[in-house]
C-alpha cells in the first residue's frame, strides 16, 4: 500500500484468537495459509497485512500496538506456532513450516519492539573458517573450502566464500549435482560443540541431533591459511556468548535445544 514500507514478507499459517482487538476487518478462520507482510506505516505504526496466498486480496490488517510478548506456543496441529501478545492478551497466532522460520520471525519482531533490550548480534565482524570434508558433508554436498560463519541467537549459518586451494583435495562426489553453498544449523538442533586439539592447530566440531534437517552430523572447522582472522577458539567463544545471551534475552528461543559444551571448552 502507498506510504507503507515492507520490512518482511512470507507465507505462514495464521489464526486469530476470538479475543483479539487489534484486527481491522474480518476475523481470520482457524489456521489458514496466508501471505503475511510486516509493514511500517507513515505514522510509524507496525502492521501485519494478511493476504490470501498467491493473491493481492487483503484479508485482514493487525496494528501492532503495546506489544508485550512474542513467543513460541504449544499447538496440537502446528509444531512451530508462535503468538503475539498485546498488554498480556493474545493478538495473533502464526506458524512457519519449520522451527527456524518461526524463530526468525520472532527475532525480527523482537528487534523492532525491543531494540534496546536485544543487542543487534546478527551482524558480525568477519568470521571465516575452513570446513573439512567428511562423510556428513559429502552426504549433503558441502565442498571443502573457506566459509563465512554468521552466528545469531537462532542459528549458525555457514556460506561458502571459496573452495579449498590447490593444496587441498576436496571430495566432490556430486556427479551432476550442484554443491550446497550455504546451510543453517538451528541451535535447537545442536547436540554438542567441542574443540579437538590437533597439531598444528585445534579444530572446532559442531554436532547435530537426529531431528535436524541433516540428521546426526558432525561439521569440522579449522583456521584458514588465507582468512585466519579469528581462531577456532575465538569462534567457539562467540557461539558460547551468543547462546548464553539467547538464554537470558530470548527466554524461549533455545528452550528445546539439546546442545552441550565439553567442560574443557
Amino acid at each position: 500500500m502507498v506510504g507503507q514500507k515492507i520490512l518482511r514478507t512470507g507465507v505462514l499459517d495464521v489464526k486469530s484468537p476470538a479475543t483479539s482487538s487489534l484486527a481491522r476487518g474480518w476475523r481470520l478462520p482457524p489456521w489458514k495459509t496466508r501471505r503475511v507482510d510486516l509493514v511500517e506505516g507513515e505514522n510509524g505504526i507496525m502492521e501485519l497485512n494478511i493476504y490470501k496466498e498467491n493473491s493481492q486480496n487483503l484479508v485482514d490488517t493487525y496494528q501492532l500496538k503495546n506489544i508485550s510478548d512474542i513467543t513460541m506456543v504449544t499447538s496440537k496441529t502446528h509444531l512451530h506456532a508462535f503468538e503475539i501478545f498485546s498488554a498480556g492478551k493474545s493478538v495473533l497466532v502464526m506458524s512457519g513450516d519449520t522451527e527456524l522460520e518461526s524463530r526468525d520471525w520472532i527475532w525480527t519482531l523482537r528487534k523492532i519492539f525491543w531494540p534496546d533490550a536485544l543487542e543487534q548480534i546478527d551482524s558480525h565482524d568477519k568470521i571465516s573458517l575452513k570446513l573439512i570434508s567428511n562423510g556428513d558433508t559429502s552426504r549433503i554436498h558441502l565442498v571443502e573450502g573457506v566459509y563465512d560463519i554468521r552466528v545469531t541467537t537462532v542459528a549458525i549459518t555457514i556460506s561458502l566464500l571459496h573452495k579449498g586451494d590447490s593444496r587441498s583435495t576436496p571430495v566432490e562426489p556430486f556427479g551432476d549435482k550442484d554443491p550446497t553453498k550455504s546451510v543453517s544449523l538451528p541451535f535447537t538442533t545442536m547436540a554438542r560443540f567441542r574443540l579437538e586439539k590437533e597439531n598444528p592447530q585445534s579444530r572446532l566440531l559442531i554436532e547435530t541431533v537426529p531431528e535436524s534437517k541433516y540428521g546426526t552430523s558432525t561439521f569440522v572447522f579449522e583456521e584458514s591459511d588465507e582468512d585466519g582472522i579469528q581462531s577456532v577458539r575465538d569462534v567457539m567463544g562467540i557461539i558460547k556468548s551468543t547462546l548464553f545471551r539467547a538464554t537470558n534475552s530470548l527466554h524461549d528461543c533455545i528452550a528445546s535445544s539439546q546442545w552441550t559444551f565439553d567442560e574443557e571448552t
